[in-house]
């Protein structure tokens, strides 16, 4: 028994310490993620993460030795890649040297190493990723396997230097540049990947110890080389990528030396020479995407920090005595999160919002991994965030709320109740009738689907548009475009009050998101007609037509004492809109509207 509990003790020990090597990704967040899989943020994310890793079990390895072209050394074993922007001399009858086209990419890019590195660092970082959390160890033979070619393999391995990364053909004896140095980048979040992987049974300590002197040899090319030198030389984003992979290098490699060195030094060395006092970033925004690079750059900075803060050094907070520092860059970018491309005052030619995204992104893993005070952070990337339930970004870093969970969960439900809807909607007993919005679920197990003067018609496309509001995911804004309009006749009808929440939980939530005038006009004929069953006699308007032979008003509601600008008070402040805006069209009030009802339809007895 005693044995039994020293194997286990050690077992934990030797977890422990391989799950703490995590540098850019948190061990204790993943650990938690790991038993949350079936948590409603956290399921679309990871069956997303499995079918990514089912396709790759049978792709064939990728290496080096694919490519066309041979580097000027005469050893295919040498990684290369071409410098982008480079074509053809036309003008010249062997086309050298190549001309620069800047802005067009070159499509020989495909023939050469570059995208086949990074798909193999991508394929081996969800392989490992799909192991750790699902168990399944067929995904670690794969990854093994992928850097086992890679890496390792006598006729297919690359070798460890970027000699020739980066060349122009014709130029320098096509010898490659410095900017080749950072092609490697994406090996910087895979040997995360790595030591996660270093748990299960396929990847041996053999591997990890010759993967680990792999790198090892890399990280001292990066540091001694021509181009490594000239790289770390640079003056923007380049250089600060240099240092994190570095960094990433030594310390999988044991070298923690060199990576305290990289550390200590890196707020003299690029935090204080490249952001200005008010957080501008000068060589960034030189460029033609400005906002996208300025990003960029802090993207590596925060890889760096958190790789320090594992070997407890802390600098995301360094101020030179001129008050540059990170966070003053972070706040320069993040006054324009949310705005449009034109109210940046540099160029930005594409990927705006792409780049707004990603933004939130570094907003987000500051505020929770390096500066939890930063609640401003969370507020603008809660405020500007577009939630994608897929997005691997959500197992790797974010760590929901209730709110979050409830939304994922009601997302799956509207997903399936729009699926049985569309089905439904084509059956002859509801397209006869123009059912067009589901509401309830019948006792023999059928959806109930209603027409548009239904009292419940506006509540399924308000669950839609409260989706986007929360999500900012254009998805559901197009899903909730195509579920309102269907009910737009129901703005002519006068038999009920209920038309007040009708039509502002669709039209009139729609128009508070969109602010086009089309949903407005729809509110608008709304309140007037319902203002038409106002009585002046009794102050009110009238609930329901029915009991007609037995009352003239039933269940009507009482004016309050004070009128507002002499209009009925009603107790559904959504009706009080409705007849404030018929008052007043051109007025758009500021008073917050209710909010749209959820309408969440039970998985029993729907099928797809």
């Amino acid at each position: 028994m005693k044995l039994k509990r020293a194997q286990w003790i050690v077992a934990l020990l030797l977890l422990s310490a391989s799950i703490q090597a995590q540098s850019i990704w948190d061990a204790t967040h993943l650990a938690n993620v790991k038993q949350s899989l079936q948590s409603p943020f956290y399921s679309t994310a990871y069956q997303e993460l499995k079918t990514e890793a089912d396709k790759l079990l049978n792709v064939q390895p990728l290496s080096v030795m694919m490519k066309e072209k041979t580097p000027g050394s005469g050893d295919k074993h040498d990684y290369m890649s071409q410098a982008r922007y480079f074509w053809p001399d036309p003008s010249q009858p062997d086309s050298l040297p190549y001309i620069s086209r800047d802005g067009v990419s070159n499509p020989e890019l495909e023939k050469l190493d570059r995208n086949r590195l990074g798909a193999t660092a991508t394929r081996v970082t969800t392989l490992a990723l799909a192991w750790y959390f699902s168990g399944d160890e067929r995904y670690a033979q794969k990854a093994t396997e992928l850097i086992r070619v890679w890496f390792f393999d006598k006729d297919t391995r690359m070798n460890h230097n970027l000699e020739y990364a980066q060349m122009i053909p014709g130029r320098n004896n096509d010898k490659g540049r410095c900017y080749g140095v950072i092609d490697s980048y994406s090996f910087v979040e895979m040997l995360d990947a790595v030591q996660l992987l270093e748990q299960s049974k396929s990847f041996t300590s053999k591997d990890a110890k010759q993967l680990k002197a792999w790198f090892g040899k890399l990280l001292n090319w990066i540091i001694n080389s021509p181009q490594g030198q000239e790289e770390a030389s640079q003056a923007n984003n380049h250089s600060t990528a240099h240092d994190a992979q570095a960094i990433a290098f030594a310390l999988y490699a044991g070298n923690t030396k060199v990576a305290q060195k990289i550390i200590n030094e890196l707020p003299a060395k690029r935090i204080f020479t490249q952001i200005e006092p008010d957080g501008r970033q000068p060589q960034e925004l030189r460029r033609t995407l400005a906002f996208g690079y300025s990003q960029y750059n802090l993207t590596h900075l925060i890889d760096i920090f958190l790789m320090a803060q594992k070997i407890n050094i802390h600098i995301d907070n360094a101020t030179s005595a001129d008050g540059r520092n990170f966070y003053k860059a972070v706040d320069f970018l993040a006054q324009y999160v949310g705005k449009d491309v034109k109210d940046w005052p540099y160029q930005q030619i594409s990927e705006w919002d792409y780049k707004q995204q990603e933004l939130c992104k570094d907003l987000y893993r500051c505020a929770t991994y390096l500066d939890p005070s930063r609640k401003d952070y969370l507020r603008l990337y809660n405020a500007n965030r577009v939630i994608n339930w897929k997005d691997r970004f959500n197992l790797l870093y974010m760590q929901p709320t209730e709110v979050d969970n409830a939304y994922a969960f009601a997302c799956k439900q509207l997903e399936l109740a729009m699926q049985c809807a569309t089905k439904a909607k084509k059956e002859e007993k509801n397209a006869a009738k123009r059912r067009v919005i589901p509401r309830t679920i019948n006792k023999d197990g059928s959806l109930s689907m209603v027409g548009a003067y239904d009292w419940c018609s506006g509540l399924f496309p308000g669950s839609l548009w409260q989706v986007y509001a929360y999500t900012h995911d254009d998805y559901w804004r197009q899903q909730a475009i195509s579920w309102t309009w269907p009910i737009e006749e129901a703005k002519w009808h006068k038999g009920t009050h209920d038309l007040g929440f009708m039509m502002y939980d669709s039209f009139g939530k729609a128009y508070e998101l969109t602010g086009e005038r089309s949903y407005k006009d729809v509110v608008l004929q709304s309140a007037k007609t319902l203002i038409t069953r106002y009585s002046p006699k009794v102050k009110s308007i009238r609930s329901w037509d029915h009991n007609r032979d037995k009352m003239d008003i039933p269940g009507h509601h009482r004016q309050h004492d004070k009128p507002r600008n002499a209009v009925p008070r009603h107790t559904d402040d959504r009706q009080l809109h409705l007849l404030e805006d018929c008052r007043e069209p051109c007025q758009h009030h500021d008073e917050e509207p209710l909010p749209s009802r959820l309408l969440f339809l039970p998985r029993s007895g729907l099928q797809p």
